[in-house]
């Protein structure tokens, strides 16, 4: 291919730009390297789609309607699609003049900024960027792997010449560059002066605000204000208001619930996409960081009592702690005999569909001491591919290990009639322990029960656990978001102790009707797929 060839399909194509020119800014999985590309995820692509305002260059590629589907927005009358890919009058790209991406750390938002940049300076498309950040360190480091790039690639320069200028004295330093060509990028740091910053009567055509806040910047309201004051009153105003090409993208973690990336949200004039670390259909957004790594994370943080922080971080989202439902000072670790408790009950939510939104299976052995204190012994929230042998060998083996009561073995009646019946006499001839089930059924809603059987035991200190669970607690802390299986399952066992509940409130405290009910909730015949 020849460079006219090249620079044709590199002007049209950001994707085939950074594969050619940049393939190192794109770390490669082995399949990657096999097929001698580095990897632009249908994440990315979108993301270019946008940094770029083209979107034409997606038709070259797969996922298409993941893109569509995942690349949203909100205004009034509802949820939008950003991009037409499939349907009629495609390709089509929506977007405003101003445009807000949110993505978690880590997810190489700086790098999409970094090509379009260099692809804009390249192609002379903007002729005076501004790049933003929190700090003026930050901002320089950016333009500085732009002027690496233009120094060094050797790509670059056979394909769009020296555009280095000779004398780079005023030209060529950390916080400003200008090319042969004269096309040029300023860095500045977040609250730094902005106003004015004019190049030869001309205002930059172009800011990309990237990490706009840190931990320190949103950690006062005073801090927090002095942002939102100095983004209205002087970085947004500095694109000209009559150039209809002039465009400003801000690139944002979700830092605080005061946070001036909320402010732009709520915005009329943005264009907002968010996204958390899992797309729309709950799977990974990246496939490049694994299967487990988010769970990893989750249990990290519930551990340390930062779920809040989780979700910031990983998901653009705001939980507040006070409105928690269950706190991490109330989930208390006390070890126990069996012998400390009077009754031991066994609840088990069983689980077959391996789909990604669907259940996982969960139990729980709980006992009730002489002073009414529910104590669990043990909370398992099993893979969500377990098979229904896999959980009847982990249910008989915690029935055995906590001696749970013959009458007290509960499961969720509507997988139990259906499907477990004639496998659980099997089993119990099988390991020779033999048992009443206890069929439960449910009147109300999962969130429902889960929050009267569990909520104000465990805001009483009426609830110990046996040891850290740390799934169960991270779905406790994140309720009623997230899943639900570990708690529902708790909130079983709990109820198949219901006749000594009263032991389990506060002193003088009257329960009120529905506050410790048995367990009950008759599911749609669609709920689960067998």
């Amino acid at each position: 291919m020849d460079i006219k060839q090249i620079l044709s399909e590199a002007y049209v194509d950001p994707v085939y730009f950074a594969r050619t020119f940049v393939p190192h800014w794109f770390p490669a999985s082995s399949q990657d390297k096999e097929w001698g590309l580095c990897p632009v995820s249908p994440l990315h692509r979108g993301v270019l789609a946008i940094l770029m305002r083209r979107c034409e260059f997606l038709l070259r590629y797969g996922d298409l309607r993941w893109i569509e589907e995942n690349f949203v927005y909100e205004d009034d009358d509802g949820e939008h699609r950003i991009f037409n890919l499939t349907g009629p009058n495609a390709p089509q790209m929506h977007v405003t003049k101003f445009t807000l991406i949110m993505l978690p750390r880590g997810f190489s938002k700086t790098t999409c900024a970094n090509v379009a940049n260099l692809h804009n300076i390249l192609f002379q498309e903007h002729p005076y960027i501004a790049y933003i950040s929190e700090t003026l360190p930050h901002a320089e480091m950016q333009v500085d792997a732009i002027k690496y790039e233009m120094e060094h690639n050797e790509r670059i320069k056979a394909v769009f010449g020296d555009r280095v200028p000779k004398q780079r004295e005023g030209k060529w330093t950390g916080d400003f560059i200008e090319t042969r060509d004269n096309v040029a990028m300023v860095a500045r740091g977040g609250g730094q002066q902005v106003r004015g910053m004019l190049r030869r009567g001309q205002r930059p055509t172009k800011w990309i605000m990237d990490d706009m806040e840190d931990k320190e910047s949103v950690s006062t309201d005073d801090r927090r204000r002095k942002r939102r004051e100095w983004y209205y009153g002087d970085l947004e105003p500095i694109l000209d208001e009559l150039d209809e090409t002039a465009t400003g993208v801000a690139l944002a973690t979700l830092l605080h619930p005061e946070a001036l990336a909320t402010y732009l949200e709520r915005d009329p004039r943005y264009t907002v996409v968010k996204f958390g670390a899992e797309d729309k259909a709950g799977n990974d957004l990246w496939y490049k960081k694994g299967k487990d790594w988010l769970e990893t994370k989750k249990k990290a943080y519930t551990q340390a009592g930062m779920l809040h922080i989780f979700y910031l971080e990983y998901f653009n989202q705001i939980r507040a702690p006070e409105t928690q439902i269950f706190r991490p000072e109330d989930i208390m670790i006390w070890p126990r005999a069996v012998e400390d408790t009077e009754r031991r009950a066994i609840a088990w939510d069983p689980a077959i569909s391996q789909a990604s939104k669907s259940d996982h299976p969960a139990i729980s052995v709980c006992g009730m001491t002489d002073k009414g204190i529910i104590h669990f012994y043990e909370v398992n929230v099993l893979a969500r591919n377990a098979t229904v042998d896999e959980q009847l060998e982990e249910f008989f083996r915690m029935v055995r290990e906590w001696d749970v009561d013959a009458d007290l073995h509960g499961f969720e009646s509507i997988s139990f009639q259906m499907v477990l019946d004639k496998m659980l006499k099997e089993w119990m001839f099988r390991k020779n322990w033999f048992f009443n089930p206890v069929k439960i059924t449910h009147q109300h809603e999962k969130i429902g029960r889960i929050r009267g059987a569990l909520g104000p035991r465990y805001r009483a200190g009426y609830i110990t656990h046996q040891k850290r669970f740390p799934v169960y607690e991270g779905q406790l802390l994140d309720f009623p978001g997230g899943k639900l299986d570990g708690p529902d399952s708790a909130a079983m066992a709990v109820s198949l102790l219901d006749p000594a509940a009263p032991l389990a409130s506060e002193a003088g405290e009257a329960l009120a009707e529905d506050q410790f009910e048995p367990l009950e909730d008759v599911l749609g015949p669609d709920w689960r797929k067998y």
